[in-house]
C-alpha cells in the first residue's frame, strides 16, 4: 500500500502490438519486435521479430514457414 496510490495500474509493455503498415514509411525493419496473436498456438499472443527489412506482412500468417516473422516466445 502507498499513500495517494489507488485503483488499477495498467502495465505498459515496451514492445508494441503489431499495426498494419500503410506504406514503406512505416514498414517494420529487420529486428523490430511486436506482439501479435499466433494462429499456430490457438491465438495466444506471441512476441515476433522481423526477419526482413520493409516488412509489411502480418506476423504468424506465413503458415509454419516463419519466413518474414520469427515467433520468439508466448507473452
Amino acid at each position: 500500500w502507498e499513500p495517494g496510490v489507488f485503483g488499477w495500474v495498467e502495465e505498459v509493455s515496451a514492445t508494441p502490438r503489431w499495426v498494419a503498415p500503410t506504406g514503406a514509411h512505416d514498414a517494420y525493419s529487420i529486428g523490430d519486435e511486436v506482439i501479435h496473436d499466433n494462429p499456430n498456438d490457438g491465438g495466444a499472443d506471441w512476441l515476433y521479430r522481423s526477419n526482413i527489412g520493409a516488412n509489411t506482412t502480418e506476423p504468424g500468417r506465413d503458415g509454419t514457414f516463419d519466413r518474414w516473422w520469427l515467433p520468439v516466445e508466448a507473452v
